[in-house]
């Protein structure tokens, strides 16, 4: 008899260990919406514009378009405040180019060239005056979804 209550103990506990493990288990799902990674926020989290980009010089070997919402990370300093946003480059066959950006954050453009080149911004129908960014320089700018375009201090 001694010998038995220890093997009932062990099989009671048993017995308990596998109904626990049987019973259905509840979760309960932790909302994440308002939460952002880091201090970057998520793109759809930002207030952004697109426009289009245009060179209108002859002599055009590139732009680097530093503060746009895809592409590899870049910071750009300026008057203005530090670009917020990612880098875009538009190749030198490509005189017309869609940018979008975050219009809290400048927007700023390197001429990759060795000639000065006037750009002017494209949005929704209306049109900007024209920029000129000499040669192999970053110019930054504030602007509006309307193409309303203010040139920093250099």
């Amino acid at each position: 008899m001694k010998k038995l209550i220890p093997f009932l103990m062990l099989l009671i506990f048993f017995s308990f260990a596998c109904k626990k493990s049987t019973e259905p288990q509840t979760t309960v799902d932790q909302s994440t919406i308002g939460k952002q990674n880091g201090t970057q926020p998520q793109v759809a989290d930002r207030s952004n514009c697109c426009c289009n980009v245009v060179v209108s010089s002859t002599f055009f070997n590139g732009l680097t378009i530093c503060g746009v919402l895809v592409g590899n990370t870049c910071t750009v300093s300026s008057s203005c405040g530090n670009t917020c946003g990612n880098e875009q480059v538009v190749p030198a066959a490509n005189k017309t180019a869609l940018f979008c950006w975050d219009d809290t954050c400048p927007v700023c453009f390197h001429n990759d060239g060795a000639s000065q080149i006037t750009i002017y911004f494209s949005c929704g129908g209306g049109s900007s005056g024209s920029f000129n960014i000499p040669a192999n320089t970053w110019v930054c700018f504030t602007g509006d979804c309307n193409g309303n375009f203010t040139q920093c201090a250099p």
